[in-house]
């Protein structure tokens, strides 16, 4: 196996440090130990070796090891595996190891993959921010391109990249990434389709003809290709399939394609759930969880971002019609009834479709009335909207038309993919402003409710947007600073006199962008009693007297941003050190 590496054209991000003036002392952060398994019931398939891993600030001398669970697959609107992904992390091997025990009866052994059973090299792109030990490191890998298609992958990449973090997305925490590209060639271009994987690299696949959920059938390869990025630098793997339609899947690995129209609009959503750590926003889904979820109006997560916090109430609307149809329209119309009261103020329809390129290919009528409806030009999964006054009460119809069959009959079908309505009260039984933050309801695939942040001011409700709610970017936030330290080294020059500098990660003003953000990083020093050094205080560089030779200090950095709410631990870093010691 070959690796190569090469630097895309993207800012680099780089922390405080003036190398060729300092000696590192020894890395700002403990090791940490972890291991993964793929859980069903009470039996576990191991897929990771007990291994040095990724910090996790939730695990301390007071709570050695942990146990996370999430579902090891994502899928649109069901879960697409029982399975469980387990990740168990501790300060030590044996801690890990004996955690093991508490929840699986029955192991499947790890075996490694064998890489150099590869037939072509893998050459591996990185924008670096720093070492990855102390960053997220995402591993974009490709699948379905051919040799000739290498330059393909890496224009794609480069793109959803730009989409997603030179965008709105993700710019604000970008300085806290790594991003990887791996390129490992496939016998055969595209991906497959009806359950039956080609002979790809990762051999993803539909299981049917809908623009809907792809899977990987070659999951032990993934996970082996993407840890050859090295030590650390495998946190969040994600496959992209070269394939122009919409499509995807979250959970273990975020699936997304090279779609110019969709593959940014699905890949930041299942992202969102796997950084974020959340379930669903829209309706019809089965995960509700995380910061973005609250099953009772007097338990609201995200107290601190309400409008109204003294006036908590269910914004006042109703599911009138959620229907996951994936529906060939060749098979003739597709009819909806549904009852209204006529007690609200106005009504919204969303339906997405696909295979409707051309104008007129798609009929939507509404009681008979044939609504306006405009194609995106493009075969591509695509989602359309209306909105009127006052339903009157009764029964209604809803009837999706093929307005003619595809000229070639190699083209995808013409399908209705799914309809959504929804009626409303008038303000302010229900607020319709995308800056109101308060509890909307949501409906399960059975009915459920449970409350969201806002309307649709958030991709993980309406993925056409392309920014998450001001709750998810909290979120967001606090679950990459749970597995990072703020500071990433502090380094010593011990010749002439001693300079210590700490250095951090590339927030507030240590950012390299030209965008400015809200926030700040504060330092504090201590002396070897814990007594403030208040004279070196919001100073990240230092010269002290040869007197404090090999006296321990230790320096508290603290991260405010007007993004964070919230009081979280995660805020706040200290490193204790020795002052140029022979170890230094």
């Amino acid at each position: 196996m070959v690796i190569k590496l090469f630097l895309l054209c993207y800012t680099v991000y780089a922390s405080n440090v003036q190398q060729p003036l300092f000696q590192a002392s020894s890395s700002v952060r403990e090791e940490f130990y972890g291991v993964k398994f793929l859980q069903q019931g009470t039996h576990c398939t191991q897929i990771s070796p007990v291994e040095q891993v990724q910090r996790n600030n939730n695990v301390d001398k007071y709570q050695p090891v942990i146990a996370l669970k999430s579902p090891a697959i994502r899928d649109h609107q069901v879960l697409g595996s029982s399975a469980t992904l387990l990740s168990i992390i501790g300060l030590d091997q044996t801690l890990v190891k004996n955690e093991i025990a508490n929840h699986c009866e029955t192991i499947d052994r790890y075996i490694e993959y064998d890489l150099d059973a590869l037939e072509n090299e893998i050459e591996i792109e990185i924008i670096k921010s720093g070492d990855p030990k102390n960053r997220i490191d995402a591993v974009f890998m490709g699948d379905g391109y051919t040799k000739d298609e290498r330059e393909k992958f890496i224009s794609d990449i480069k793109r959803l990249v730009d989409d997603m973090w030179a965008g709105n997305t993700f710019e604000s925490v970008l300085p806290l990434y790594n991003i990887w590209a791996v390129f490992v060639p496939s016998k055969e271009h595209g991906i497959g389709v009806g359950g039956k994987p080609k002979d790809t690299a990762f051999g993803l696949y539909r299981d049917g003809t809908e623009l809907r959920g792809i899977y990987c059938s070659k999951q032990r390869r993934a996970r082996q290709v993407c840890k050859a990025t090295g030590k650390y630098a495998c946190d969040y793997p994600t496959l992209i399939g070269n394939d122009p339609y919409y499509g995807g899947l979250g959970g273990e690995f975020v699936i997304s394609t090279s779609s110019e129209t969709s593959g940014t609009i699905v890949l930041r959503h299942e992202i969102g759930h796997s950084m974020i750590d959340v379930g669903e926003e829209y309706d019809g889904g089965q995960v509700y969880s995380g910061c973005n979820a609250a099953h009772s109006l007097s338990n609201i997560p995200w107290q601190e971002w309400l409008t109204e916090p003294h006036n908590i109430r269910e914004e006042t609307s109703a599911i009138r019609v959620q229907d996951y149809a994936w529906y060939d329209l060749a098979n003739g119309d597709y009819e909806i009834k549904f009852y209204s009261g006529g007690k609200f103020d106005t009504w919204k329809m969303e339906i997405s479709s696909s295979g409707v390129e051309v104008p007129d290919s798609l009929e939507v009528y509404f009681d008979g009335v044939r609504l306006p409806w405009e194609t995106t030009g493009n075969l591509d999964r695509a989602f359309s909207a209306w909105e009127g006054k006052n339903l009157a009460k009764g029964q209604h119809t809803l009837t999706f038309k093929q307005g003619f069959p595809p000229s070639n009959s190699d083209s995808p079908i013409r399908q209705l993919c799914s309809v959504r309505l929804h009626e409303f009260a008038k303000e302010p039984e229900f607020h319709k402003s995308k800056s109101f933050i308060g509890a909307y309801p949501t409906w399960d695939i059975n009915g459920r409710v449970s409350y969201r942040p806002t309307n649709d001011a958030c991709l993980m409700r309406d993925m056409s947007r392309d920014t998450f709610c001001d709750v998810c970017v909290e979120g967001l936030w606090v679950n990459l600073l749970r597995q990072l330290s703020l500071i990433d080294n502090v380094i010593q020059s011990c010749e002439n006199s001693i300079k210590i500098q700490v250095a951090t990660l590339p927030l507030a003003h240590f950012r390299s962008s030209i965008k400015s953000f809200n926030e700040s990083l504060s330092i504090n020093w201590f002396d070897r009693d814990h007594q403030p050094l208040t004279q070196y205080k919001d100073q990240f560089t230092v010269e002290i007297p040869g007197e404090f030779y090999s006296d321990e200090w230790t320096v508290e950095v603290k991260f405010w941003s007007s993004q964070i709410r919230g009081s979280y631990k995660y805020l706040t870093s200290t490193k204790s050190f020795q002052i140029c010691s022979a170890t230094q």
